[in-house]
């Protein structure tokens, strides 16, 4: 998955507040939780190339490599361009 294209995954919604996150909504969230807390401790220590190694990290091996992939099916859109399933549908 190409994470900068919109070709043939779109979400069209709103995230509702009130929605029961599934598992790995709940996993890529703490990373990101975990993340921040990384970025801005090098940060405090004005150590710049670690911060961004951290993100960078988040990005490309917690993000794109795991998480998007877990998610796929609820991204998907069928040729047409119509919704085929949305976020929390499986």
């Amino acid at each position: 998955l190409n994470l900068t294209s919109d070709a043939e995954y779109k979400y069209s919604g709103s995230l509702n507040p009130q929605t029961k996150l599934k598992f790995e909504d709940k996993w890529i969230l703490s990373r990101l939780a975990d993340t921040a807390g990384k970025m801005n401790e090098h940060f405090g220590e004005y150590m710049f190339a670690d911060a961004v190694q951290a993100a960078y990290s988040f990005w490309l091996y917690e993000l794109c490599d795991v998480y998007l992939e877990l998610i796929k099916p609820r991204l998907y859109v069928n040729t047409d361009g119509m919704m085929s399933r949305g976020i929390g549908n499986r």
